[in-house]
């Protein structure tokens, strides 16, 4: 045993006695070093019961732009479901910034006291550097919707964007004729997640045989009028549009514009997240498909993540979360 904990002091990067007051549960030792120190632990398998390195209530908190008050509401009520699990032992607090206050997100993450942050937000170097220092500090960080690969960000939950893009292209290919042009709305560049997803479409629409000239893109962030007027301008010059794909606009928006340019109903559109807009369209007959990144299983899974790192759960939690495929009669 003597020598497993000299392992754990190695790995964890602390001294013996450190490690023997943490195992043994003297006391004496900073929560973050525990964590250090436990975490060592487990990865070199001790064959004993590990302790917690928190006796106190632990704080998690979900800081993220909402596009809307449908992904709002979507994960209030999932986390709702989710205190009775969570119990004593944690709190799971949510702050939500608009999409217009994207700056000021790299501000709420540094100014946050929560013991761990589950965080949506683009990647731009100072988002980079705000969880760089969190993370420095010993406050875990779990990235949902979109990936920060390029922080020290603890682990990202959600679907693969790339395949999501891919989908969408795979079905439009099958559903449109040779020379008819598709339109990809998309918000902000920025975010991981639509850059991937448009990334995934043009990969597959190539490989599919279609003309990548017969995509056009809207980046309607980078306009000075509201998105769906973007959205709306962008149909008008297309003479031969088949399709609107929505790789990052909400779809009350892409229906705002198919409305003002007289298409809707009119072209096949396929749109992301099933929220009551989403879930309308598609019994009226103008979406034609919807791809879900199960956002409440996200949430659930980042929570998980968190517990099994303060010692709060013991099973290992999966990254990736399956997108879901949704048409007209299965809503029926």
């Amino acid at each position: 045993m003597r020598k497993n904990l000299k392992d754990v002091a190695r790995l964890a990067g602390v001294g013996l006695a450190t490690v023997d007051r943490v195992i043994n549960e003297r006391g004496g030792v900073s929560p973050n070093t525990a964590i250090r120190v436990i975490e060592a632990a487990r990865q070199l398998q001790m064959k004993r019961p590990l302790p917690s390195p928190y006796s106190r209530r632990l704080r998690f908190e979900i800081i993220m732009i909402t596009p809307d008050s449908s992904s709002a509401s979507r994960i209030n009520a999932t986390v709702e479901s989710l205190i009775p699990e969570l119990g004593s032992a944690v709190t799971l607090q949510r702050r939500f910034l608009p999409a217009k206050r994207s700056a000021a997100l790299a501000e709420a993450i540094s100014e946050s006291k929560s013991d761990a942050l589950i965080v949506f937000a683009p990647e731009t170097a100072k988002v980079q550097e705000a969880i760089a220092a969190k993370t420095a500090s010993g406050v875990p960080v779990v990235t949902i919707l979109s990936d920060l690969p390029t922080t020290p960000r603890l682990s990202y939950v959600g679907i693969d964007h790339l395949r999501a893009g891919r989908a969408a292209a795979f079905f439009l290919a099958q559903m449109l004729a040779a020379d008819a042009e598709t339109l990809i709305t998309c918000s902000d560049l920025d975010y991981r997640f639509e850059a991937e997803r448009v990334a995934g479409f043009r990969q597959a629409w190539s490989e599919l045989g279609a003309e990548l000239r017969n995509v056009k893109i809207v980046e309607c962030a980078r306009s000075q009028r509201p998105y769906w007027e973007s959205v709306a301008a962008a149909i008008r010059q297309i003479g031969n549009l088949g399709a609107v794909y929505s790789a990052g606009v909400g779809s009350h928006l892409v229906e705002q514009g198919l409305i003002s340019a007289g298409r809707i109903g009119r072209i096949k559109f396929i749109a992301h997240e099933l929220d009551e807009t989403a879930k309308r369209l598609l019994l009226d007959n103008k979406v034609t498909l919807v791809i879900d990144q199960n956002l409440e299983l996200q949430i659930a899974r980042a929570v998980d993540h968190f517990r099994r790192r303060f010692g709060l759960k013991g099973d290992s939690i999966p990254e990736r979360v399956p997108f879901q495929l949704h048409i007209r009669d299965n809503l029926l």
